[in-house]
């Protein structure tokens, strides 16, 4: 009897979890879709113009006069020059470290303005 109810709640409990799955697959996907635009290859130089690392970063402000992106630390450390790819649109943009903060993040200002800054609340949502 105890085999046969066991059998029964996972027959039920599998679709469920199934379910539940395709739907945080689904919510992954459309969270990478937001925040795609904004997303920038950086690339990092030596003094020779030889490429030393590359990584990710995100564009988090943005105006007329220029963005801003953050990125990871190391992807930076020791660059004689920083470069920004957006697209094929907007490629090669030079970018300068503004600030490099604890836990391996630092933000960096780009040379070109009205890029799409990555939002992940609404504005009228106090941030805490």
């Amino acid at each position: 009897m105890r085999k046969r109810y066991a059998a029964a709640l996972l027959a039920l409990a599998l679709p469920a979890f199934g379910a539940a799955r395709a739907w945080a697959l689904d919510d992954a996907s459309a969270g990478y879709r937001t925040i795609r635009p904004s997303l920038v290859k950086v690339w990092a130089f030596d003094a020779g113009g030889r490429p030393i690392a590359s990584g990710t970063g995100l564009v988090v402000t943005s105006n007329e006069r220029g963005s801003q992106v953050l990125t990871a630390s190391h992807v930076v450390a020791g660059a004689a020059s920083i470069r920004i790819d957006m697209s094929r649109d907007a490629h090669d943009l030079a970018a300068h470290v503004e600030r490099a903060g604890p836990h391996d993040l630092t933000l960096l200002d780009v040379e070109r303005g009205n890029l799409q800054p990555a939002r992940f609340a609404p504005t009228s949502r106090a941030v805490v």
